[in-house]
């Protein structure tokens, strides 16, 4: 256990210790983990729980709450990519870097040649023929193309562990409370890709849950979506690994561990099988990975990164895994190397909402609803229509006075407005369909004969006066249609509402 330089209170130790994953998916997952830290001895309630992990989250100490989404089963691909950068351009470079939008991570790291560590993320490519593995490649030649300088491409060949915990002295010395039995039961959907209702859980939740006594029924109102389908889903991403934990994520910088050293080794491929789970096991190695080399530039294809709070701390875990691996092989010298991290260049994290995007499969389509009136909620007024031809702003004042309701003039209530009034009115709520404009035709006068001076009798010669095919009956049959109204009687289904 480590002592920290943050003033932290024996729950907040509890806290970090216990909860660093296994935390409970279930409507009010704060009263099951308050249940469970009373049973080891921290005196707390589901309400003070959640008020001090939101405490811990607002000062820093927690770098958020929730579930740690796993980017590369979402959807894209990701991968470590080192550097050279001369020193009288190195700011330069690191500028012209970290514009780019795929660029998540930049560190520089103490090394004689590749000095700028950096990790890009991308979608999957639009190309159905190329993947992830390409974009990359791409993303890596326009970097080159910007810098001047080579790039040295290393994706993850192969993972042994990730996961960075971090346990202080105090309660729950253990380390993790695994609640995650709790919740529904779930399945497995055997599929590679999210559903849209997927992406948007997904988008919802990479930046950590609400810190609330309902995180996952808040979640499912910001989505529009039903809390036990947020659980299940939730929990189901957890059994999958789309999601690698659900708990408290601690700011390790927060707590002293102010050294990363990555360290670096040659390791025989003879051996590798065997060194890999056994140098992932140590629980002060939070990343281990196998590489690919790069001949005459980089000979080394396996990472395990550590954490220390000083340099001697650190230096003495880097020992630890030395000895480990000369059980295994005979390390020399020349076999292995440490990167201590100098400065952090760019940290935005992984973009996963175009890698889900990327990755989410196109809806089935739905059936067409009846729209309903436009609410308050969509930025407009109900009352007020939409601009109806040149005229559209005087009909907008006028139903909006008449919305308002009668007003007195001289002491009588308002006259009735007219139809085309009563007409926007009920456009605007939804209740009737704009009628487009038509143009008027010019009437003929005094029948076939030659325009009389008095006039005569008016009679519509461009249409037949019967109750026919253009008659009165098919007109207003017509109109029905268009109005939407009387599909009943003639046979239409019944929209929803």
């Amino acid at each position: 256990m480590q002592e920290v330089d943050a003033d932290l209170t024996a729950l907040d130790r509890a806290i970090i210790n216990a909860f660093q994953g296994g935390f409970p998916v279930v409507e009010r997952p704060f009263d099951a983990a308050a249940a469970a830290l009373r049973e080891r001895g921290v005196d707390v309630t589901g309400p003070e729980l959640a008020e001090r992990v939101r405490e811990l989250d607002e000062e820093g100490i927690l770098s958020r709450f929730g579930a740690l989404v796993n980017a590369e089963e979402i959807g894209g691909a990701a991968s470590l990519v080192a550097m050279h950068a001369p020193e009288d351009r190195y700011e330069a470079m690191a500028d012209t870097v970290n514009e780019f939008t795929a660029v998540a991570h930049n560190y520089e790291r103490e090394h004689p040649h590749l000095n700028m560590w950096f990790v890009v993320s991308v979608a999957d490519h639009p190309d159905p023929d190329k993947d992830g593995d390409d974009r990359v490649e791409e993303v890596l030649a326009e970097i080159e193309d910007a810098t001047g300088q080579e790039t040295y491409n290393l994706p993850k060949v192969r993972e042994f562990h990730v996961g960075a915990k971090f346990l202080v002295d105090g309660p729950v010395p253990e380390g993790d409370v695994d609640l995650s039995d709790l919740g529904p039961e779930v399945t497995s959907s055997g599929r590679d890709t999210l559903t849209p209702e997927e992406r948007d859980l997904v988008v919802e939740i990479q930046g950590g849950l609400p810190v609330t006594e309902t995180p996952y029924a808040d979640v499912a109102a910001a989505i529009d979506a039903d809390v036990e389908w947020v659980l299940e889903t939730i929990k189901r991403f957890d059994a999958e690994g789309k999601v690698r934990r659900v708990g408290v994520i601690p700011n390790h910088y927060a707590l002293g561990y102010t050294e990363n050293g990555m360290t670096v080794w040659d390791v025989p491929a003879d051996a590798l099988d065997e060194v890999g789970p056994v140098v992932a096991d140590l629980d002060f190695v939070t990343h281990c990975y196998e590489r690919p080399r790069h001949a005459g530039v980089w000979e080394y294809n396996f990472f395990a990164m550590t954490h220390g709070r000083t340099e001697a701390e650190s230096e003495r875990r880097i020992a630890e895994v030395r000895d480990l691996m000369d059980d295994y092989w005979d390390v020399g010298a020349d076999d292995w190397d440490t990167l201590f991290s100098t400065r952090i260049l760019k940290k935005t994290g992984i973009r996963i909402a175009d890698r889900a995007d990327s990755n989410t499969a196109c809806p089935a389509p739905r059936p067409r609803r009846h729209r309903g009136p436009r609410s308050v909620e969509a930025g407009r007024d109900p009352a007020v229509p939409r601009p109806l031809g040149r005229d559209g702003g005087r009909v907008r004042r006028r139903v909006r006075r008449r919305a308002e309701g009668p007003r007195l003039r001289r002491g009588r209530p308002r006259r009735r407005r007219q139809p085309g009034v009563r007409r926007a009115v009920a456009v605007a709520r939804g209740r009737r369909r704009r009628r487009p404009r038509r143009r008027r035709r010019p009437r003929r006068r005094g029948g076939t004969g030659p325009r009389r001076a008095g006039g005569g009798r008016r009679r519509r010669v461009d249409r037949p006066t019967r109750s026919g095919v253009g008659g009165r009956r098919d007109r207003r049959r017509r109109g029905q249609r268009r109005r939407g109204v009387g599909r009943a009687r003639q046979g239409y289904p019944r929209q929803p509402d």
